[in-house]
């Protein structure tokens, strides 16, 4: 795809500030690391990182990165197979963490403008040691991570591009529920244009737009306005795209 084409000027380093709103939801805050550190060592950990933004259709980190770890701030990406673009392997939406495997296995593609908090070998090595109760925290959150990336990517590449827009929403609904607890009807923002959804389920951004009508129509979407959406029942959706898929 000519627009996942990336540049040099396609990513750039943004200076770290301490306490400013991107700092509120860096990687102190992923439920790996709050989990596992206290205040003051979540704080210490933000001497080691370096910001970076990529902007949309952009590769992330490209060939020879030695990134390690990097925790999207903002932003939405896509993992596609080594040599398949048109295949979404999974999905990262803010604040996930991308990791060195994700980006040596897959090519990582932002949807919209990312930043993302950076760390590389030495950074982690330096985490690791002063911390190393981390160390089992991510590793049991890359584990969960691996097994929903393997169910989202065989759902988000079904064959009815219904069930394709349906399992986006669901994907998102799933992550809102995760972070805000409960369940029951979840509201979410789409964090895409349909243009950029329509990329990452390699349909047409109006075939996108209609299969969303047809989802509204049935009841299993409500849209709120702009990009808010409320979804009455996650787990009819989920049973729809399983169903259709």
């Amino acid at each position: 795809m000519a627009h996942m084409m990336n540049t040099r000027k396609s990513m750039e380093t943004v200076s770290c500030g301490s306490g400013d709103e991107v700092c509120e939801r860096c990687l102190g805050t992923h439920p790996a690391v709050k989990g596992a550190l206290d205040v003051a060592e979540r704080d210490a950990i933000h001497n080691h990182r370096r910001r970076i933004t990529v902007r949309p259709g952009a590769r992330l980190f490209g060939h020879g990165a030695r990134i390690v770890i990097a925790h999207l701030t903002q932003g939405v990406v896509k993992l596609t197979p080594p040599n398949d673009s048109t295949q979404t392997a999974g999905i990262l939406f803010a604040p996930e963490i991308v990791g060195g495997g994700d980006v040596r296995n897959f090519q990582a593609f932002a949807l919209s403008e990312c930043e993302l908090c950076c760390f590389d070998a030495a950074a982690v090595r330096a985490i690791f040691a002063g911390h190393p109760h981390l160390a089992e925290s991510f590793w049991q959150h890359s584990l969960d991570s691996l097994s929903w990336m393997r169910h989202d990517a065989s759902l988000l590449n079904a064959a009815d591009a219904t069930s394709r827009v349906a399992a986006l929403f669901w994907v998102i609904a799933r992550r809102a529920r995760e972070t805000a607890g409960g369940d029951g009807a979840v509201e979410i923002v789409l964090p895409m244009t349909l243009a950029d959804a329509a990329t990452l389920l390699g349909l047409a951004a109006e075939t996108v737009s209609r299969r969303i009508a047809a989802l509204r129509n049935a009841g299993l979407l409500c849209k709120i306005g702009g990009r808010r959406y409320r979804i009455p029942d996650p787990e009819r959706l989920h049973g729809f795209i399983t169903a259709e898929g």
